[in-house]
């Protein structure tokens, strides 16, 4: 056993018992089953660290597009400090390693916070769902914003029933950030909204002779350049895929925490837990 190991067995030993009334903060980004974890930390730059085990290395589309500002707004939640400010034809390119995939009998969790600065046209989220063609796109998972302002996840099975869809029903306004999450339990989809299920589906429905190989994008939808789609008029925050089904608690944990478990008020203890 090292001397760092050993140092920090102590201090839990220490903590544990002079602090028996520990909040305990999870650590999702240590999750066996967490995918892809942007906690959008930098500030500057133009990559986000994918801070999963896969090294999703999110690439801005350009310098300066989206745009790092101080996080700011109302119901920002109070653990971050920075922001990804999007414009139409802004996105993030995510990688594909590891994510999970519907058609292989795979659970998805999805999880993101925005704050729209328009409403009535569709932003897509988070995303592997290229577009490319009738017939022959490349679907995978969707989490977004309808053109209708409601919180949508879509999930693609490639079975004879196709395309799984759950829409929210609260209006996702423009000028607040809020938490969106969408789960697939191989059978139903369920969108939640600010830590509250809105709502299950277990209907399929259209055709999907496609395949998953798009690549995982942040504010917008598609693969190629040209065909891009969905894109974000506004700001991100956090965005997590796990081949998982996230529960009620731990959704409101990460809404409420953040995926890497948010530091305690000052002068409290806290012990943050890997999930192993």
């Amino acid at each position: 056993m090292t001397r760092k190991l050993k140092s920090k067995l102590t201090a839990v030993l220490l903590l544990a018992l002079l602090a028996p009334n520990l909040v305990w903060a999870v650590d999702y980004t240590a999750d066996a089953n967490c995918q892809g974890a942007w906690l959008f930390t930098e500030g500057s730059g133009i990559t986000v660290a994918d801070d999963s085990q896969n090294s999703n290395t999110g690439n801005f589309v350009s310098s300066g597009h989206p745009a790092w500002a101080a996080m700011s707004g109302t119901n920002a939640p109070t653990y971050a400090d920075y922001m990804a400010d999007f414009t139409p034809n802004d996105y993030i390119g995510c990688g594909v390693t590891n994510l999970p995939s519907p058609r292989s009998g795979d659970d998805v969790s999805l999880t993101t916070w925005v704050d729209r600065d328009a409403t009535g046209t569709e932003h897509k989220l988070l995303a592997r769902w290229d577009d490319n063609s009738a017939g022959s796109g490349k679907y995978s998972f969707l989490l977004g914003v309808t053109s209708g302002n409601l919180a949508q996840i879509a999930i693609s099975k490639a079975d004879k029933n196709g395309i799984y869809v759950k829409a929210g029903t609260s209006t996702i306004t423009s000028g607040s950030w809020w938490f969106i999450c969408g789960t697939w339990n191989k059978t139903s989809v369920e969108i939640f909204v600010n830590g509250v299920s809105e709502g299950t589906s277990s209907t399929g429905g259209g055709s999907d002779s496609g395949s998953d190989s798009a690549e995982c994008t942040l504010g917008c939808g598609a693969n190629l350049p040209l065909q891009r789609n969905g894109f974000l008029d506004g700001k991100m925050f956090e965005s997590s895929v796990f081949d998982r089904v996230l529960d009620s608690t731990e959704i409101n944990d990460i809404m409420d925490n953040g995926l890497a478990g948010a530091a305690p008020p000052a002068g409290f203890p806290q012990i943050i837990i890997n999930i192993l």
